[in-house]
């Protein structure tokens, strides 16, 4: 999970800012990053989950001040849980904590 999760934007994220500095484009280069709001709390059993994506968090940060000067902005989503092919790989309890973590309740 930290492979895909953050080791993979790491590289992807450096190769591309790279390429948009080198190109006669760099002076309109946007790269996003996305991680979630596991990166920022607790998730029972979803330490791997929570810690990849809390590391995209500050990556992203310390990726966006190297190009500043290239005008090359690079910015991070951090999205909330939504119904996905994911669910069916957690247990009830897991789908049943989520809501309870969003203001509104709801997916």
């Amino acid at each position: 999970m930290v492979d895909v999760n953050l080791n993979g934007i790491f590289h992807c994220c450096s190769a591309i800012v790279s390429l948009i500095i080198r190109s006669d484009r760099s002076n309109c280069g946007r790269v996003v990053s996305i991680a979630s709001v596991a990166g920022n709390e607790d998730h029972p059993d979803a330490s791997a989950c929570c810690t990849s994506r809390a590391g995209v968090i500050p990556l992203t940060i310390s990726l966006g001040k190297e190009p500043a000067q290239s005008n090359v902005a690079v910015n991070c989503i951090t999205s909330e849980a939504s119904t996905a092919r994911l669910f069916e790989q957690m247990s009830k309890e897991q789908i049943d904590y989520k809501p309870a973590r969003i203001p509104r309740g709801q997916f």
